[in-house]
């Protein structure tokens, strides 16, 4: 068995650190946080780190 998406909760400092991790290996994660601010946030985080990392 082949796994090809991760689900983390929580969309704080060390779920957004821990679904980028993920996302690094190649796989899809699937974040789930306390609110929609929380969420857009760490949407928002991860899309600047990988755009910083090219």
């Amino acid at each position: 068995m082949r796994i090809s998406v991760v689900g983390v909760s929580g969309a704080g400092t060390t779920g957004l650190g821990i679904s980028i991790t993920i996302a690094r290996a190649g796989m899809g994660t699937a974040l789930h946080g306390v609110s929609a601010e929380a969420l857009e946030r760490a949407r928002r985080q991860t899309g600047e780190f990988f755009v910083a990392s090219l």
